[in-house]
């Protein structure tokens, strides 16, 4: 009964993204004949950044002109602000609204969707070329599947950071130009940090997303008052779903979610124009595609080992890894895998994040670069460009 009610509950958001298909039909319509168009019906927050990321270096580099992404948007998902990054190339195409209670998506309905576009286009503009996102740059990486997600495992990311690394030429800041889209009633100050919280994983049965989760906020006052004290203005977003009691003891210089009435206008903000950014491993981590050169913090990652695109790693708090070449182990990178994780205390978390900022400068990776020998078969982690915080290893040989 319950699945039949979701079915049923899901058709009003059917109908009204077929008028948005229709709408994207007619916007492709009109634009040139040679336009390289690529179909997106799956991801979540993260591939939205990642992927038209990816398509612009790709074009960059084989000088395609006139290309377009449509990328399926479910409003519990994504941030309808971010298609401002990446202006013409990028195109949303809505698959429910706000105004519809529930907000539910089918996902077969959803496919169906693309389908009907794809045909409509196929039928109406032959001369345009039209791919469906995973399809195309999967066989054009030579991976099973883009993040490799579907079988709980990181390790394919290997082919796709090295792609993005050997063509770095062809990347862009893409935060600039933007404040016409940003213009909060912020009084900025000159060094500007942003810190992501994740606690999504809490509300559902997946452990691997519970694991991805960022510890309470509480536990990041100490690191935040001492990121005060240095001369940097924290900005906090993510899944902070209440104001703390103490979030105005530190005035201008804390700026939180519940200060706005618009949630995603600020979440954008925060992640394209704060100087870095210190996140769990969650979706907001792709910030960092926006501006490369930007110094990014991952702090609390899991699964361990995964190192992210140009950034400072520092993991969870494993109970039996006890070694630093056990932490790239490929096992690990099955993040499905159950771990005993020990909770992050709130001066380790401190340290970690002080540590990086008192050392983070644009254009550089703070950390350690394991050896060959440490990183064994797991040489990925090198292709990524990341780098390991020196403070998390001597956290956890203490621990």
């Amino acid at each position: 009964m319950k699945v039949f009610l979701k079915i049923l509950a899901s058709f009003p958001n059917f109908f009204y993204s077929i008028f948005s298909c229709i709408r994207v039909f007619v916007i492709i319509f009109f634009k040139e004949k040679n336009t390289f168009i690529l179909l997106n019906p799956e991801g979540g927050f993260g591939p939205s950044l990642l992927k038209p990321y990816l398509l612009h270096v790709f074009a960059k580099k084989y000088k395609i002109n006139n290309y377009l992404l449509v990328f399926g948007y479910d409003f519990r998902r994504h941030n309808k602000y971010t298609k401002y990054f990446f202006d013409k190339n990028f195109l949303w195409l809505n698959l429910n609204s706000k105004y519809i209670p529930f907000g539910i998506v089918n996902e077969k309905l959803k496919y169906l969707i693309f389908y009907i576009l794809n045909a409509m286009l196929r039928i109406f503009q032959t001369k345009k070329r039209i791919y469906y996102f995973n399809e195309y740059f999967e066989k054009f990486l030579k991976v099973s599947h883009i993040t490799e997600e579907k079988n709980n495992c990181y390790g394919s990311t290997n082919a796709l950071f090295k792609f993005l690394i050997r063509n770095e030429k062809y990347s862009k800041n893409f935060t600039r130009k933007l404040d016409k889209y940003f213009n909060l009633n912020i009084k900025y100050q000159k060094k500007k940090c942003a810190i992501f919280i994740r606690s999504k994983g809490s509300n559902t049965e997946d452990f691997s997303s519970n694991q991805r989760d960022t510890s309470n906020v509480n536990l990041y006052y100490m690191a935040i008052q001492n990121l005060i004290k240095e001369g940097w203005q924290v900005f906090l977003t993510g899944d902070v779903h209440k104001k703390e009691s103490w979030f105005d003891n530190f005035g201008n210089n804390l700026i939180y979610p519940q200060k706005f009435s618009n949630n995603d206008l600020y979440n954008a903000f925060v992640g394209a124009k704060t100087d870095c950014l210190i996140s769990g491993m969650s979706g907001a981590v792709n910030y960092k595609f926006l501006d490369i050169k930007k110094p990014n913090l991952v702090i609390e990652g899991f699964p361990f080992g995964f190192g992210f695109y140009k950034s400072t790693m520092s993991f969870k708090f494993p109970k039996k890894i006890l070694h630093l070449k056990d932490v790239f182990v490929p096992l690990n990178l099955n993040y499905n895998k159950k771990y005993e994780i020990k909770e992050s205390k709130s001066h380790e978390i401190s340290k970690i994040i002080m540590e990086f900022i008192k050392k983070c400068k644009h254009g550089k990776v703070v950390g350690y670069m394991p050896n060959k020998k440490i990183l064994n078969n797991n040489y990925y982690f090198k292709s990524s460009g990341a780098k390991i915080s020196r403070s998390w290893m001597l956290l956890q040989n203490k621990r």
